[in-house]
């Protein structure tokens, strides 16, 4: 059943998509503007897309609006963008080394011509947005070539280091109140599809490509109205 964007979302939304054929699609961009009088913008950078068009949602992006519209609305958060590590959509992340396997199956030309436009898609987006929120999660047990995945995370947090400096992490009380995963990786922003398991937000420094916790800065408890989708 399709998910539609929050009320408050201006739509139909901005999106970079691109077919390589009825099976497979790459989305390098959505950004979607917020029905409020605010200026400033935020960018999530998340694993891989699932479902969210120009004018379908899904619940991941949802999350996302919510943060964004309703609990940092003290930011005056006026647009929101999502970017990904791997730009294929598939809403299962399991099956996301099956996906990026398929592409390079049908052509490898498409599957780093895409990758490596997203690179520069997401260093562009950090480097004009006001705030950024790292909401990829660790790398999925499935993935195959773990080296080029972890290359792309590293390169997008260095991007993040350079441009901006600061980066929102989230958690919650099943991750035990930590930010940090394993020590170097955000938690997933909406895990196995479920938008409220994040609970709190918090900015973080960037230092030699490590998150440093900011004691100044205070915890954002999440509304987490995004489970019925407003």
């Amino acid at each position: 059943m399709p998910i539609n964007y929050p009320n408050y979302v201006v739509t139909p939304v901005f999106c970079k998509i691109k077919k390589l054929n009825k099976n497979i699609s790459s989305r390098t961009e959505l950004t979607a503007k917020l029905d409020n009088n605010y200026d400033k913008s935020i960018l999530f950078i998340l694993m891989n897309p699932s479902k969210a068009n120009e004018v379908e949602s899904d619940r991941t992006i949802n999350k996302c609006a919510s943060i964004a519209f309703h609990d940092l609305e003290h930011l005056h958060i006026g647009q929101f963008s999502i970017v990904n590590i791997y730009p294929f959509y598939e809403s299962n992340s399991k099956e996301l080394n099956t996906v990026i396997n398929n592409v390079k199956a049908v052509s490898k030309t498409f599957y780093y011509r895409e990758i490596f436009y997203n690179l520069k898609v997401v260093e562009n987006k950090i480097r004009n947005s006001d705030f950024v929120m790292l909401g990829t999660g660790g790398i999925p047990k499935d993935i195959d070539n773990v080296k080029e995945y972890q290359f792309i995370l590293n390169t997008f947090i260095s991007y993040i280091e350079c441009h901006q400096g600061k980066v929102f992490l989230g958690t919650s009380q099943k991750y035990h109140n930590k930010y940090i995963y394993k020590g170097k990786y955000s938690y997933h922003i909406c895990p196995k599809g479920n938008p409220n398991t994040i609970e709190r937000i918090k900015l973080h420094n960037i230092k030699n490509g490590k998150f440093i916790n900011l004691p100044i800065e205070k915890e954002i408890i999440l509304k987490n109205k995004a489970r019925n989708g407003i």
